[in-house]
């Protein structure tokens, strides 16, 4: 396989550039909803020269590795033919100068980026770059402020930016290749298959070359996880597929899973695999409170996780829960963002099913970018029929709106705020 790396904007900062600590006081998903609405509320309030979710992309090659950089500006405000402004709008529930100056390099290195890239695009000498600050719970309270930086400027920081990540990921390099030579020499690890068990391998073989979906009924005892995982495996060092997610619904599906894939390695395998474990199982904290007040494994997470990163993927390849919770403990941070970061680097994912089809908690770290580069396995799917009304039903009990009720109708203000147990 070629060295190809698809890399977001997201991603590229967010790795290099972000410090501080886990706060779900600010960063939760009714935050990122509300985040959302105003980006759209504050687009759509902007002159016909405002270009809203601009798409950019940038290839290059640097050290014989073939990079493309995608992404989305918030918005593009066109002044004249050679005069434009990247508009990065951020929103918080927090002190805007305050949240300002905690994320501003890590703010201003996105905007960059994006600025970079449009002015390749349209072959700029210069440009602006707006910071586009917003209080949520009070749309009017903004913090606007501007630069202007010139295509040089720009594309120093840029390719610092690339050289530093690639510095790092020339150990997912190794690892791809020591991975893609081992898959080309392993077979079937049974010397004989089972009863229907060649023809469902062959029929993965072949989705997991040509895409598309394949859905297959057997009974209980032909071996489905083994003649699943093992030709998506086989396929990845032709594909061009980075990843394998291996869904399930039961700890039972992915303990199978954990197993299949131990068993390819036995037979000289060499890839990277995790098993992802749900928050409540896996959090230090019975509080299962996220900030760095009350957890001290919240505490300057963004700052430690790229070197905890590192010593991970240079040590370990078996990410268990076990594993997953010795890194954890012994460098203070949170064990359940942590497998989730770590999940970005590695070969096959086995996780559950809302962590791709839950529209709240399914992990927007792969599935808001292009997922193209991802096959799906999907255990048992029937049950994804309860599973999705569950996922995308909301319930509230009488209890609940009779207390809102009660304190409506004794309360003064016409807008009040409550917490619902």
């Amino acid at each position: 396989m070629d060295n190809f790396l698809q890399l977001s904007v997201h991603q590229l900062v967010d790795f290099l550039l972000r410090t501080g600590d886990i706060d779900s006081r600010i960063f939760n998903s009714s935050s990122m909803q509300e985040g959302t609405r105003l980006h759209a509320a504050y687009q759509s309030k902007q002159k016909n020269n405002y270009l809203s979710e601009y798409p950019l992309s940038f290839r290059t090659a640097i050290d014989e590795v073939q990079l493309e950089i995608i992404g989305r500006a918030d918005g593009i405000i066109v002044n004249n033919n050679t005069d434009y402004t990247i508009d990065e709008i951020k929103t918080t529930v927090v002190d805007l100068q305050q949240y300002r100056d905690q994320n501003f390099e890590w703010h201003i290195g996105q905007a960059k980026c994006y600025a970079f890239m449009f002015a390749e695009e349209r072959n700029l000498s210069k440009i602006n770059v707006k910071l586009t600050y917003i209080r949520q719970d009070k749309e009017k309270e903004k913090l606007n402020e501007e630069y202007c930086f010139t295509y040089a400027e720009l594309k120093q920081f840029f390719f610092t930016l690339l050289d530093d990540y690639l510095n790092f990921y020339k150990i997912i390099l190794r690892k791809n290749e020591e991975r893609d030579d081992t898959i080309r020499k392993i077979n079937f690890p049974f010397k004989d298959f089972r009863s229907g068990q060649r023809k469902l391998a062959k029929y993965c073989y072949g989705i997991a070359k040509n895409g598309g979906r394949l859905f297959c009924e057997a009974p209980t005892g032909i071996g489905k996880t083994i003649s699943t995982l093992f030709p998506f495996i086989k396929a990845m060092s032709e594909d061009g597929k980075s990843k394998i997610f291996y869904l399930t619904a039961k700890t039972s599906g992915r303990e199978s899973a954990m197993n299949a894939v131990a068993i390819l390695k036995s037979q000289g395998l060499v890839a990277n695999n995790i098993e992802i474990t749900a928050k409540d199982k896996i959090c230090f904290k019975e509080s299962r409170t996220c900030n760095p007040d009350e957890c001290l494994y919240a505490k300057g997470y963004y700052s430690k996780i790229k070197s905890i990163i590192n010593y991970s993927l240079l040590k370990y390849r078996d990410f268990d829960y076990d594993t997953i919770v010795e890194i954890a403990k012994d460098y203070n941070v949170c064990p359940f963002e942590l497998q989730l970061d770590l999940s970005l680097y590695l070969d096959v994912i086995i996780c559950d099913y809302n962590h791709l089809f839950d529209p709240v908690s399914y992990m927007k770290r792969f599935f808001d970018e292009d997922s193209s580069s991802y096959n799906a396995l999907i255990d048992e799917a029937h049950n994804l029929v309860d599973r999705s009304r569950s996922m995308y039903s909301e319930t509230i009990s009488e209890y609940d709106f009779k207390l809102v009720k009660e304190a409506y109708r004794h309360s003064s203000y016409k807008k009040i705020k409550y917490q619902l147990s």
